[in-house]
């Protein structure tokens, strides 16, 4: 049974061909993406369920800094971003990382979704059971909740 669920940021929460331009206070230009259609609505319903959820992404320390300055991790338990920790997917020592913040939750109990295959095997390793994320993911993890 699914009690936890892990999402890579760019690729499944949010679509990245998708966005518009803004200049964070460091001058340079960066892409803004919102959540896919349904994603919070998913996450919410998700949460009501009682499964937590939570953030896994390689992001530049720049849209680290812009997504928790701008609320983007908010609507989650948690979020693990490589800049903030050290690591880097497909490190298997960032799943591991991950699968800890859960509470009272084991790795077979935690579903992670990616958009990248190479992403999905060390959490697969871990135990976590994964998903490789489609332009239907909305619809998709709406079967495990």
């Amino acid at each position: 049974m699914i009690k936890g669920l892990l999402m890579d940021y760019g690729g499944v929460v949010v679509d990245l061909n998708a966005g518009h331009e803004q200049a964070p206070s460091s001058g340079c230009t960066m892409r803004h993406v919102d959540p896919r259609p349904g994603m919070i609505g998913l996450v919410n319903r998700a949460r009501k369920r009682g499964l937590q959820v939570g953030i896994l992404s390689n992001v530049s320390s720049e849209r680290a800094a812009m997504g928790r300055a701008g609320g983007d991790y908010q609507p989650y338990d948690f979020a693990v971003l490589s800049p903030e920790v050290g690591l880097r997917k497909p490190d298997p020592q960032i799943y591991e990382l991950a699968a800890n913040k859960f509470t009272g939750i084991s790795p077979h109990e935690i579903l992670y979704v990616d958009d990248l295959a190479r992403n999905l095997t060390p959490a697969r390793r871990l135990g976590m059971v994964t998903l490789l994320a489609t332009d239907d993911i909305v619809s998709d993890l709406e079967t495990y909740l």
